[in-house]
């Protein structure tokens, strides 16, 4: 009788163990959403990200903002994508501020309206002292160095406010674009000092190697122009830039 007893307990005890292996303990949205879309499930993944992202999940923000920007799961909506890095990037999400400003630097390019919300979201995220969005707005107010952009639209003295912010936070973009102004004489007196301390800044500071290579060459391009002095007081600036502890947005 004992022996039947406990031979029914064990039974029963094995039946629970599996059917608790069948199921989760507690469900997690997020990985299930995560799930979807590593397996391409993207009408799975958009509803529950949205889900979660209506109540503040800053993760399911950026990712629902990504798959707008995209078009995966949903109609391609740079605007929606925007509004939802937006939101993620008010919470302190750098990724979202940056892909939101790439969103912003390019919107005017392909896209006749929303300007002024896109915009503002990017301003945002540029006030909260992102260098990408920085230089972003810089882009939207003024592209120097694009010779197709239509210099009567736009805001020079604005734009290089951002560039500076950017540039002095690091942003290797800004710091060759802002070197480019101050070589050519754009909205700052021309200085080939200014613009030798700025490109070989962003030389020192370039990830990739392209960008390492061309930057360099700007540089040097420039230097043949200058005198021994006029290199040597770049350098030392460059150089005190470089040593600087903090470097205010």
């Amino acid at each position: 009788m004992l022996g039947s007893s406990k031979f029914l307990i064990r039974a029963m005890l094995m039946a629970a163990l599996a059917a608790a292996a069948g199921k989760p303990a507690f469900a997690d949205p997020l990985a299930d959403a995560n799930a979807a879309e590593a397996r391409g499930d993207f009408a799975a993944a958009v509803p529950l990200y949205r889900a979660l992202a209506e109540k503040g999940h800053v993760g399911a923000q950026k990712r629902l903002g990504y798959l707008y920007e995209i078009g995966a799961g949903v109609e391609r909506d740079w605007l929606k994508a925007a509004e939802w890095y937006g939101k993620a990037a008010e919470a302190g999400d750098d990724g979202a501020a940056a892909a939101l400003g790439f969103i912003g630097r390019n919107w005017v390019r392909v896209n006749s309206g929303g300007n002024q919300i896109i915009y503002a979201l990017v301003e945002k995220a540029a006030k909260m002292g992102n260098p990408r969005a920085q230089f972003s707005l810089g882009l939207m107010n003024y592209r120097i160095g694009d010779l197709s952009f239509d210099q009567t639209t736009g805001n020079l003295d604005e734009a290089l406010v951002w560039y500076r912010r950017a540039a002095e936070q690091g942003d290797v973009d800004a710091e060759i674009v802002l070197a480019l102004a101050y070589a050519k004489g754009i909205g700052v007196a021309q200085s080939e000092v200014e613009a030798y301390k700025w490109y070989d800044v962003a030389a020192s500071l370039a990830k990739f190697a392209d960008v390492k290579d061309d930057v360099i060459k700007r540089r040097e391009e420039l230097a043949r122009a200058m005198p021994p002095s006029q290199i040597e007081e770049a350098k030392k600036l460059a150089a005190e830039w470089k040593t600087r502890a903090n470097r205010q947005p």
